[in-house]
């Protein structure tokens, strides 16, 4: 066991060769039609704006928006998060 430990720990330092596929992923990167990068540029845009969003109205298992089952409730914690904010 303690030769197979000091082989596995002597191969973390071993050069890894990548045959190539960085330089072959950028060439086929820059191949992209024109028309293709702005709406690849618009889909980086609001895809982290969309993602974490859906995490604030999550529902927590209670089925309401925000985890929070009480309107009443609800609207206490917008007030107190505003007036928090307004310091």
């Amino acid at each position: 066991v303690a030769l197979l430990s000091l082989f596995a720990s002597a191969s973390a330092f071993v050069p890894t060769s990548n045959f190539g596929v960085a330089r072959d992923v950028s060439v086929a990167a820059m191949k992209t039609p024109e028309f293709a990068k702005p709406a690849a540029a618009a889909v980086a845009g609001f895809m982290p704006a969309i993602l974490s969003s859906t995490a604030a109205v999550a529902t927590e298992g209670t089925n309401e928006a925000f985890g929070v089952d009480d309107p009443a409730l609800l609207i206490v914690l917008f007030v107190g998060h505003f007036l928090i904010l307004g310091l």
